[in-house]
């Protein structure tokens, strides 16, 4: 948590960061929370924040990146949304809805850049291309 109140959280490596460099990417101060009560809740001392889990037990190993799309499908299948929205759902639409969110809510490129971990001003103009601005900015 910063001086301000804000929360973020080292993301170490990532697919934009080949080299491991690693950067601050932002979380609600609630996802902040539930991320700091996690190793305990999981009786993690060391390692790997987010891993595999099978028969309920939490294991050593990480995540494995396709696992983040089949908990996504899981959860909205449960939540009844309909198969063939879950079918096209993956990881990567959170974060192209993260954008056009932002984009919407009035938020400049450059913290949609800086949130996102962009480096590129492209990658988020392609990202936000399809949100319906008018519709949006009608319902304020």
């Amino acid at each position: 948590m910063t001086s301000r109140g804000v929360a973020q959280i080292l993301i170490r490596r990532s697919k934009n960061d080949p080299y491991g460099n690693g950067r601050l990417g932002y979380v609600s101060n609630g996802t902040f929370a539930l991320l700091r009560g996690w190793p305990d809740a999981a009786k993690i001392d060391r390692g790997f924040i987010f891993r595999r889990v099978r028969s309920g037990k939490i294991g050593e190993k990480p995540l494995h990146p396709y696992s983040v799309n089949r908990v996504l499908k899981d959860v909205a299948s449960r939540a009844g949304i309909p198969a063939e929205i879950v079918k096209e759902l993956s990881g990567h639409s959170m974060r192209v809805g993260a954008a056009q969110d932002m984009i919407a809510s009035g938020m400049g490129a450059l913290p949609i850049m800086r949130a996102g971990g962009w480096r590129t001003m492209n990658v988020v103009a392609r990202y936000v291309e399809n949100t319906d601005l008018a519709a949006i900015m009608g319902n304020r």
